[in-house]
């Protein structure tokens, strides 16, 4: 009892280290796209974590041949981590269905018609899509099965055929991994860190092949010698021991946690310095007001900040602009707000950047065609990286993917952006004042 005891706190203590390894690869997630949504943080995350952990499942066992131990049917530290690679894929399957604009999820799979659903394109972005299904199937079952109760139905030979579907599970996941790294246009460091853990899962596969065909044919030399002799070859198939290969499991995981946590606090301060650009573009200038002085402020051309004010004596020029936000609106019961400008000075179809009040973040004021005015964040939701006005697009685009927002809603046009643009509010009075809302 005290044995079967020991070996339960062994193993809750490997899916402790497998749950920290989870939420490490989410963290790291968030620091490479801080602007990201929840959803896209814990897709990409999730994704990554389930492909490391699958490749951990297949290099287990190989490793254990070369260190002439035996390798059962059924190793628990094996069955653990596949468990959780099965968990974090189907979340990061989960999380992925919340990512289309549209909110339908079967867009994935299938075009959307006048009459309903239709065949998808055959292009790069359904293979990617139907890969990752097919795998997902496949991760249910697996899944399902990766319990004694099933050991014990299925037998340990139709258990282990079960269980070989991992192989195929492992070319599905990076097809659809490298599928959506080009559909993402992702930096070159994913896709070769993904080759090399192909390589080197497939190099110890192969490895151990190798190992146990060697092993095979020292029992065919040893089945064949004469009863009352000795072979020279004899097979040195030692036992693992009880937890030392679980204790050499969470060695290197808690290795690889604090190092993960290390390049992930160096991997953030590089990435928030670098990609948040800053333009050599003069802000707009605003004043602090209330609803009923908007007015004289606008007549006298002066506003209670003294020399940031905005009037006939500070004409503001249209500049292009860097970081973007989400949609404004206009009504609010806020008795304060900040005179930014006014429509005599920001033309139809332009933008001024400005930075926002009370939260300090860099924001781009546009006033549309239709003489509407929205206020947007200036920094990308994929990446922090700084956006400027096109007025020809009528759009804020990100030059590291040519990701146009549209300053109707702020809202991406296309990939890999999917997340629209934080807004902040604003409205125009009677005398024209563009004003803006503090939240």
């Amino acid at each position: 009892m005290l044995e079967r005891l020991k070996l339960d706190q062994t193993r809750i203590i490997t899916h402790l280290v497998l749950l920290l390894f989870s939420i490490l690869g989410c963290l790291l997630t968030y620091l490479y796209a801080p602007n990201s949504s929840l959803s896209e943080v814990l897709t990409i995350g999730m994704g990554y974590v389930a492909l490391l952990l699958l490749a951990l499942t297949l290099l287990i066992g190989p490793l254990n041949l070369w260190r002439k131990r035996r390798n059962p049917v059924n190793l628990n530290l094996r069955r653990d981590v596949g468990i959780w690679s099965a968990l974090t894929g189907l979340l990061h399957v989960l999380f992925s269905f919340q990512l289309p604009q549209d909110g339908d999820p079967l867009s994935y799979f299938f075009a959307k018609s006048p009459t309903g659903y239709a065949p998808p394109e055959p292009n790069l972005a359904s293979l990617s899509n139907y890969t990752g299904l097919i795998a997902t199937v496949i991760m249910l079952a697996l899944l399902v099965t990766s319990n004694q109760l099933s050991l014990r139905y299925l037998k340990g030979k139709h258990w282990k055929l079960v269980q070989r579907f991992n192989y195929p599970l492992v070319v599905l996941v990076l097809i659809h991994t490298f599928g959506y790294q080009i559909l993402n246009i992702r930096e070159s460091i994913f896709a070769y860190s993904v080759i090399a853990l192909s390589l080197l899962t497939g190099v110890v596969q192969l490895g151990g092949v190798l190992v146990m065909r060697r092993r095979m044919q020292q029992r065919q030399v040893t089945h064949a010698t004469p009863v009352g002799t000795t072979s020279s070859v004899t097979p040195n198939l030692a036992p693992i021991p009880a937890d030392l290969a679980r204790r050499q499991f969470l060695t290197i995981a808690g290795g690889a946690i604090l190092g993960g946590l290390t390049v992930g606090t160096v991997l953030g301060r590089t990435l928030l310095s670098d990609h948040h650009e800053d333009s050599d573009e003069a802000e707009l200038p605003y004043s602090e007001t209330t609803p009923s002085a908007s007015s004289s402020n606008n007549q006298n051309g002066r506003s209670r900040g003294g020399s940031g004010a905005v009037g006939p004596n500070n004409p503001l020029q249209p500049t292009t602009l860097a970081n973007g936000s989400n949609l404004a609106s206009g009504q609010t019961t806020n008795t304060r707000s900040i005179v930014l400008s006014n429509t005599s000075k920001l033309a139809p179809g332009s933008a001024v950047k400005f930075t926002t009040p009370d939260t300090r973040e860099s924001a781009f004021l546009v006033r549309q065609k239709d003489g509407s005015v929205k206020a947007y964040s200036s920094v990308c939701t994929h990446r922090p990286y700084a956006l400027v006005f096109d007025g020809n697009q009528q759009a804020l685009v990100c030059n590291l993917h040519n990701v146009p927002f549209e300053v109707k809603s702020g809202t991406p046009t296309r990939r890999p952006a999917r997340t629209a643009l934080k807004s902040f509010q604003v409205q125009i009075d009677g005398q024209g004042n563009i004003i803006y809302l503090q939240a």
